[in-house]
């Protein structure tokens, strides 16, 4: 995950996010745009809630029976962030909830050319640990 923020007032910030993760049957994009605030804790702790929209890809496996072929364009996005502030340098970690509604084609193994349609929503909260520079 990559994200870039800026500074609107003391501790609200406005910013992009983009990454990827991977899933048993499928792989996911998502590029987004965010709003967070920053709530300082002791000993150069921090704590960032943010919520946005992106455009989460939902990619199937070559292994996967099943195919999207509909997705809604855009999601809502929620997010925490607990970050620690050594000076100019900054570690963490951050969870993005982005759920997703698809439809899919599901083949069966025994014949390739018979599926049926089904419409699903999923619910991924992926987590990452980052390492970041302060300006």
């Amino acid at each position: 995950m990559a994200a870039v923020d800026a500074r609107v007032t003391s501790a609200v910030y406005v910013g992009i996010e983009g990454g990827g993760f991977d899933a048993p049957s499928y792989g996911q994009w998502f590029a987004g745009m965010r709003a967070s605030y920053r709530f300082s804790l002791p000993r150069g702790f921090s704590l960032v809630p943010s919520v946005g929209l992106a455009h989460v890809a939902v990619l199937r496996k070559d292994t996967s029976v099943v195919e999207v072929v509909g997705q809604n364009p855009v999601s809502p996005t929620a997010g925490l962030e607990l970050s620690y502030s050594l000076g100019d340098l900054v570690v963490g970690a951050q969870g993005e909830f982005l759920p997703v509604q698809l439809t899919e084609d599901v083949t069966s193994p025994a014949d390739r050319h018979q599926g049926t349609a089904r419409v699903r929503a999923l619910y991924d909260f992926p987590v990452g640990l980052f390492l970041a520079f302060g300006f």
